[in-house]
């Protein structure tokens, strides 16, 4: 099986990003990025020295590899991750190629979460007192490891909910809500109240409020508070 040639490996980052070209197609996201493109760039210098020896086997593993980092360099991500996955299917124990794909979904995931702010936004344009996309909005963020931006968002989903509760402290979905919510923002003692809250209030999601709470009072240390919580209501 051929190797990659050492050469590869000690170019500078900074010429293996124009050697591939991904310096004008990939958008701006992150450290792990730059990481990604250095492995593109590699790999595709390698299929180049590939095809000079004359290597490749049609329909083969390493040709669907190949395929993938094409694609991959002509930004096609969906169509990579396919021609990945068929190289796995011949030959799974390919470590490389489960590297190849966990790439593709990383960059995925990011889109789909740039997107869904983008979209969170729009919503929130219409209607800015909207609590649960001021909440998914963080959750977005969050997945783009803007963690501040997240706990902004979560922090006025949080007031949303709690001006609304005021006005109605009824509401058992709402108080369900906002202890989602007060998880998402780290804040266990104040979310295990409101579960309570949403318990008492008979929200329709009461038993994952006392199974939520139970399993809050074991991660605390509190096994003998959450004896016999979490049970199915009848």
């Amino acid at each position: 099986m051929p190797t990659l040639p050492s050469s590869i490996l000690s170019i500078p980052l900074g010429e293996v990003i124009l050697l591939s070209g991904l310096n004008n197609i990939l958008p701006d996201f992150g450290m792990w990025a730059r990481f990604a493109i250095m492995l593109a760039a590699m790999a595709s210098l390698c299929i180049c020295a590939l095809a000079e020896d004359g290597i490749e086997e049609e329909d083969s593993a390493e040709s669907w590899r190949e395929r993938g980092h094409d694609l991959f360099l002509s930004w096609s991500m969906e169509e990579a991750l396919l021609a990945y996955e068929e190289s796995l299917r011949i030959d799974p124990g390919n470590a490389t190629a489960w590297l190849d794909k966990a790439i593709i979904h990383e960059i995925l995931a990011r889109q789909a979460h740039l997107k869904a702010v983008a979209l969170f936004d729009e919503i929130l344009a219409e209607d800015p007192e909207d609590a649960r996309a001021w909440w998914g909005r963080g959750v977005a963020q969050y997945g783009l490891e803007r963690s501040e931006e997240a706990r902004g968002s979560w922090e006025r989903a949080l007031e949303i909910y709690n001006e609304s509760l005021i006005s109605d402290p009824e509401d058992g979905e709402a108080w369900f809500e906002k202890a989602e919510l007060l998880i998402s923002l780290g804040r266990g003692e104040e979310a295990i109240e409101a579960y309570e809250r949403a318990i008492e209030k008979n929200s329709t999601r009461a038993d994952a409020a006392a199974r939520t709470v139970a399993n809050l009072l074991m991660e605390m240390g509190l096994l003998d508070e959450s004896w016999g919580i979490g049970e199915p209501n009848p």
